[in-house]
């Protein structure tokens, strides 16, 4: 029975080195395997930095036509319904074809010859040549990720509204005057087209 007390302990003993060497063979495997979860996560983080920023083309852009002018450098989308022509030395009309009261002046810069706060000083001088009477007011103007600097005005006349937008893209500085009436209430329209004129 001796035997039986002494052969207890060394019994424990081994069980108890195999009892560790099993939780450190169990726990092997999890210590090779934590970097796998960390791998994952830098794939979207890289896609993220990589990722361009595409803008919705606009209505003008998705149904109209890329017209170039004859006058100036520049191309643009033209809706049905609207005409491009050369109106003096250094601008372009884009016509309302139902009426031709209706319609935008174009006049395009390059940074070079104007700067951007010049091009908006003068687009209100003639704005409120206009109607010197009425007050002009802020507009909605040009917005996305290609216009760097962006105003608009409006005010209104005894034919209904005048418009003015002046935008910058880069290299390129564009000035639009709109007349508009009730009728035709085209400004979006004419905002949409203005919008896309680039040099080609």
């Amino acid at each position: 029975s001796k035997k039986f007390f002494l052969a207890l302990p060394a019994f424990m003993l081994a069980g108890l080195l195999a009892a560790c060497g099993t939780v450190e063979t169990e726990q092997q495997p999890t210590d090779t395997e934590q970097p796998s979860p960390e791998e994952p996560t830098d794939t979207p983080v890289e896609t993220d930095e990589s990722g361009i920023v595409e803008e919705e083309p606009s209505k003008a852009e998705t149904t109209g036509q890329l017209i170039e002018s004859d006058e100036q450098f520049y191309d643009m989308y033209v809706l049905p319904g609207f005409q491009l022509e050369a109106e003096e030395p250094g601008k372009d009309a884009l016509l309302w074809e139902q009426d031709s009261s209706v319609f935008m002046r174009i006049e395009t810069f390059t940074t070079d010859a104007i700067e951007f706060e010049q091009a908006e000083a003068a687009l209100i001088e003639t704005l409120t040549a206009s109607n010197p009477d009425a007050e002009m007011t802020e507009a909605a103007a040009p917005q996305g990720v290609k216009f760097l600097n962006s105003v608009a005005y409006e005010i209104p006349t005894s034919e209904g509204k005048v418009t003015g937008v002046v935008y910058e893209k880069e290299k390129l500085i564009v000035r639009l005057t709109i007349f508009d009436n009730a009728t035709a209430n085209a400004t979006a329209d004419f905002i949409d087209m203005g919008g896309t004129i680039d040099r080609p």
